[in-house]
């Protein structure tokens, strides 16, 4: 996850950065538009811990002995 909040800090920078540029891109919404930022912060972070929440309960049902038998 540090390296998801890590991303996250940098597209976050990046896009308050580039919003001069986007600007005249955007229509019925302004550029610096909190509710868009905090909608996409939300679900990125829930589509990371998702991928990896996913294969670390499918790895904790593999028992240990089977899975180094298997070695």
């Amino acid at each position: 996850m540090l390296v998801i909040l890590i991303g996250l800090g940098v597209g976050l920078g990046g896009s308050l950065a580039s919003t001069r540029f986007l600007s005249s891109l955007l229509f019925g919404v302004t550029a610096t538009d909190p509710l868009t930022f905090a909608g996409v912060i939300f679900l990125l972070t829930i589509v990371a811990l998702a991928a990896c929440y996913i294969p670390a309960r499918r790895a904790v049902r593999v028992d240990p002995m089977v899975a180094l038998r298997n070695e």
